[in-house]
């Protein structure tokens, strides 16, 4: 379903490729999933910036703790899980019993979980569709996580 694009918030790519395209806007804030595992109270810190707001470092501070991944992770809201029945019964699939929508927080965490053939035919999927879309190689490392 994912690379049929088949999937809520997406065409994926198109999806993070069109915010790529637009970072530089002064009404966009682009950061990803390795910015925050790297330094977390920097990116709040730039995002409260972004929002015409200023935090103190304790503020700063609190509010890394709160989203750390693993408080972030055992948040019903966060991890939807009331959302997955519903999501189930609109596309008519059966209901996985252990989802998490919040998996290991750990970037490439894919790796430990899917085959190798598997990631080989993402990443030739990937490639091929930041190809499609003319975009500077610099966003590989966003979809590729290298």
């Amino acid at each position: 379903m994912f690379m049929n694009d088949i999937v809520l918030y997406g065409p994926y790519h198109n999806h993070v490729i069109d915010f790529w395209q637009m970072r530089n806007e002064e009404n966009i804030h682009f950061i990803t999933f390795q910015d925050m595992k790297r330094d977390l109270p920097s990116v709040i810190e730039k995002t409260a910036k972004f929002l015409g707001k200023t935090l103190s470092k304790e503020q700063i501070l609190t509010l890394a703790d709160y989203l750390s991944f693993d408080k972030f992770s055992i948040n019903p809201s966060v991890n939807r899980e009331n959302e997955d029945e519903r999501i189930s019964a609109a596309l008519q699939t059966k209901k996985v019993d252990d989802f998490h929508f919040i998996r290991k927080g750990k970037s490439g965490s894919f790796r430990e979980e899917m085959p190798e053939d598997l990631i080989e035919k993402f990443n030739e999927w990937t490639l091929k569709e930041i190809e499609k879309a003319k975009v500077d190689p610099e966003i590989q490392s966003i979809f590729l996580g290298v």
